[in-house]
């Protein structure tokens, strides 16, 4: 069975698989459920929904991802997604800063877990940033880690906080568009900045010298 909604559409369900309530909304979509008599549509469970389809400025939030895309069919059961000409965006609690992804396609491949093509990264929102890092794929992945004890109030408590894991291939950073650097794959915590300090110094025996303190591990 399919249900088609138009005229602007809400939804919210709550994944098995996190228990946060995911907030839809788009123009226009269709529910499909399994086939049989649909007696109430005021009250079905999820258990009945094979899978959603959006579209027209589709907007999907679970209070620690935001995705926009024109365009998002979910897999409830299968706990996956796909999204064309998506914008990912999420927030590092560490270092205070947000993520944007774009790409031509983003897949939900697992609860907490998007993969991106021919995508750009970047902390800024807008469309065309000065500084971004484009990857021929690119996979986030947001995980519970342990907070370190030394930044526990008491000593013998425990907790976790929630950490952005980026795995890429195909990496080139650009500067107002233009690529300038090549690099194979990056795996890691992108709040570990590579860079870590950059100075200029200037010698009367050596002369001038750029010195960099480089977090290559």
């Amino acid at each position: 069975n399919a249900v088609m909604m138009t005229g602007g559409v809400a939804l919210q369900y709550v994944p098995t698989q996190t228990g946060r309530p995911l907030q839809l909304s788009a123009r226009r979509g269709v529910i499909f459920t399994d086939p049989g008599p649909l007696k109430s549509l005021a009250n079905f469970d999820q258990s009945r929904v094979r899978g959603i389809y959006l579209e027209g400025e589709v907007t999907a939030t679970d209070g620690e991802y935001t995705v926009r895309a024109p365009e998002v069919f979910y897999d409830l059961r299968l706990g996956k997604a796909v999204m064309l000409d998506a914008v990912f965006w999420t927030y590092d609690d560490q270092r205070q800063l947000p993520l944007y992804a774009r790409a031509k396609t983003i897949r939900q491949t697992a609860a907490g877990t998007f993969t991106g093509e021919k995508a750009e990264l970047t902390n800024s929102g807008f469309l065309d940033p000065e500084l971004s890092l484009a990857a021929s794929t690119v996979t986030i992945t947001r995980r519970e880690v342990a907070v370190p004890r030394e930044s526990l109030l008491s000593p013998t408590g425990t907790a976790t906080r929630t950490s952005t894991w980026v795995e890429a291939e195909g990496i080139t950073p650009r500067l107002m568009g233009v690529p300038f650097f090549y690099w194979p794959r990056y795996s890691g915590d992108p709040s570990q900045r590579v860079l870590k300090d950059v100075r200029f110094e200037f010698r009367s025996g050596s002369g001038g010298a750029i010195l960099t303190t480089l977090n290559a591990y």
